[in-house]
């Protein structure tokens, strides 16, 4: 059986357009990144830009370490932690995935986008393990005077101990370096030289020597929390304009 192919040039230029119907809806309902993964994706943006924002703001509040309280280091990492949330969701975007030129530019920029987002994870994580150490170590120093025994002291100051091992461990972050790893090394001095005090009680020479240690270590504790603090991150503001102005300009494009 053979098929039969129109002639007349009506019956040509039904089949062309019946044609390119055809693709164009093929292209629109199976391929065309639809419109509402180009919405998703601002909205994702914004929020990282929110998040920046916030997180911009926090860390300019920070002149020294008494400016580290519980409320700044909690709304700190629930910023960084959403902006990494939104990173990856945004990642995972069918726009960021399939339309060629906001991938192209995402790809090109996620590596910063990335960065940022650890750089904010990192410093507000460091600043949690100072805050952890300030809060249990003076839970110790308050008890100092009632413990007569290194064993005694050992127990009191085991949360103390296991705070400064956390911070020794923390990334180096911009407040790590500047402040932190000193302050772990001086309150580990802190600690041993209250315990050597509780050791040679008995032993007035070596108790006047550990006495001295103990003032040495408290005046070096305070002259390093006068160390003022510049923690600047930079954050990728240029990109989160240009990757909004390229998906918004690609949402309104019917090819893409």
């Amino acid at each position: 059986m053979k098929l039969s192919l129109p002639k007349s040039p009506i019956s040509i230029i039904t089949v062309v357009l019946a044609t390119l119907v055809a693709v164009g809806l093929l292209y629109v309902f199976f391929w065309r990144t639809p419109d509402s993964s180009y919405q998703a994706a601002n909205e994702r943006l914004s929020r990282m830009t929110a998040s920046s924002t916030t997180i911009s703001k926090k860390v300019a509040d920070i002149q020294y370490s008494v400016d580290i309280d519980e409320s700044l280091v909690a709304e700190l990492v629930q910023a960084a932690e959403q902006y990494n949330t939104n990173l990856k969701s945004l990642s995972e975007n069918t726009a960021a995935k399939r339309d060629h030129s906001v991938k192209a530019y995402y790809d090109q920029h996620s590596g910063a986008l990335r960065a940022y987002g650890q750089s904010t994870t990192d410093l507000a994580a460091s600043l949690d393990k100072y805050r952890a150490i300030l809060i249990t170590c003076s839970v110790l120093i308050d008890r100092l005077d009632t413990l007569t025994t290194t064993s005694a002291f050992d127990t009191a100051a085991a949360e103390c101990n296991s705070a400064i091992g956390a911070a020794e461990k923390a990334a180096k972050s911009p407040f790590t370096v500047a402040f932190l790893d000193r302050y772990v090394v001086l309150s580990s001095d802190f600690l041993t030289a209250y315990r050597n005090q509780v050791a040679v009680a008995n032993n007035n020479v070596a108790k006047t020597a550990a006495a001295n240690e103990i003032t040495r270590v408290k005046q070096a504790i305070s002259t390093h929390s006068d160390t003022e603090l510049d923690l600047t991150l930079n954050a990728p503001t240029a990109t989160f304009k240009d990757l909004g102005d390229i998906i918004t300009t690609q949402s309104k494009a019917f090819l893409r």
